[in-house]
């Protein structure tokens, strides 16, 4: 690192995994981090339900600790078993449910809104949460208990002269890092390295962990060493080596029940300290582009309390997550405007008592001639959430209501290209379902005639 990007670090700033993590995937992800933060931001359920379930294990393995007054990383398959607290795993699954059920009830997760992809993906997660925790459980009789204490456990430490801040999910003795999930791995630095035996984010965490023990070695730190059960053939290692082959890294599915191993060694280091100067060179130019291709899984793809997406770079299209309250049909109303000529309908959204928001246009014109000829266009900031079905339908009837009164043929010509990212599939079965007539990949055509004989 060069001598103007280590001056930038004496203040004592330290670099953490989310702040690579979020440069990484999108540049402007991380200068949405660094000045509005995430604290305040809604969180995705994606999110929530790893935090929750990280929250679970740290706490089943104090309850086996305060039972038996040992650390369940010293208990063998029998003992963790005869110490659970609960009558089997299926047991704990069915009541992390519950707790998790009660825990969103409020579409509310540690203080922070929750927004969804999807109806009932609340109910959801709980059933893959479920599935998790049993398989999690069987992971641990196999593998024992990690080390009490080191569940998401911060760590820093400096690395030719970078200061670290890092977050082990677990450790279990011998010097294995474990990352349980409800999920694959899909979690790096840069997606396009995104494989276990690829991934500098690996890197990363293996090399802290060994810079810790290596500053253990330094202080003759014998307590460390015994607790995490490193063996000497590690420590031999890191006496010549920045990075000992022997550590291993695990990620475990725990949905799926898959594991994945890898591990380390001094030939990935140049892949990782070019991550670091990428990074210190993008802040040093302050240059922070939009990376459209990571829009779907950001932190900042969020509708936020204003109605409005976080994230004021978002790609056109890209699916918002959104309050609970957005998939429910009854809280969707349409307003109407009508003027010789036009019809206006505004879709908004009831979010509760004081608050609609309006979040559809669709605007139909029309002239009265020997036939009635119409054009219409339309406009969502949240599209593919089966308003723009509701919207035509509606649309449709006052159309056609007018045909009637004015026992005319009515023609309404659709631009097809008014609904790109919404969903067309749909769209174009609730058009033919209404009668329009496919004229092209852009065009649908209605022709109604009110007395056909």
């Amino acid at each position: 690192m060069s001598f103007k990007n280590k001056m930038q670090f004496e203040r004592g700033e330290l670099i953490t995994e989310s702040d690579l993590k979020s440069f990484f995937n999108c540049k402007y992800s991380y200068f949405l981090r660094k000045n509005l933060g995430t604290s305040k931001a809604p969180v995705s359920a994606f999110a929530s339900m790893a935090l929750f379930f990280q929250q679970e294990r740290k706490k089943i393995f104090q309850m086996i600790r305060d039972k038996t007054l040992r650390d369940p990383e010293r208990m063998d398959m029998n003992e963790l078993n005869e110490n659970f607290p609960f009558r089997d795993a299926y047991a704990w699954s069915g009541w992390l449910q519950g707790r998790w059920n009660h825990a969103i009830k409020g579409e509310k997760f540690h203080g922070r809104e929750i927004r969804w992809a999807f109806n009932g993906q609340g109910y959801r997660s709980g059933q893959n949460l479920k599935d998790a925790v049993v398989n999690y459980w069987s992971f641990v009789l196999e593998n024992g208990a990690p080390i009490l204490g080191t569940i998401n456990l911060p760590m820093s430490v400096y690395f030719e002269g970078i200061p670290l801040k890092v977050k082990f999910p677990e450790i279990r003795r011998g010097g294995i890092i474990d990352d349980p999930n409800p999920w694959g791995f899909r979690t790096d630095f840069d997606r396009k390295d995104g494989t276990i035996d690829e991934s500098a984010f690996v890197t990363f965490r293996i090399l802290a962990l060994c810079e810790i023990l290596r500053n253990g070695m330094k202080e003759d730190n014998y307590f460390l060493f015994e607790k995490l059960g490193i063996d000497d053939d590690v420590i031999n290692d890191l006496e010549t080596m920045i990075i000992s082959p022997k550590i291993k890294y695990r990620h475990y599915n725990a949905k799926k029940d898959i594991l994945l191993e890898t591990n380390r060694d001094d030939s990935h280091l140049d892949k990782l300290r070019n991550k670091f100067e990428e990074f210190f060179e993008g802040r040093l130019r302050r240059d922070f582009p939009v990376n459209h291709g990571h829009c779907g899984s950001c932190q900042y793809n969020v509708l936020g309390n204003d109605g409005k997406a976080i994230c004021p770079s978002i790609k056109k299209g890209t699916r918002l997550l959104v309050p609970e309250v957005y998939f429910k049909k009854r809280k969707f109303r349409i307003n109407i405007n009508k003027s010789e000529g036009e019809i206006y309908l505004l879709g908004k959204v009831r979010e509760d008592e004081f608050v609609d928001r309006e979040i559809a246009e669709y605007s139909l014109s029309y002239v009265i001639g020997s036939e009635i000829v119409a054009q219409s266009s339309y406009d969502c900031s949240l599209r593919g959430m089966g308003y723009e079905e509701k919207m035509i339908e509606r649309g449709y009837r006052e159309l056609k209501f007018i045909a009637e009164v004015q026992s005319k043929v009515l023609k309404h010509e659709v631009d097809f290209k008014d609904f790109d990212f919404a969903g067309k599939k749909k769209i174009k079965k609730k058009l033919l379902d209404l009668g329009y007539d496919e004229i092209d990949k852009d065009t649908f055509l209605l022709s109604y005639d009110p007395l056909p004989f």
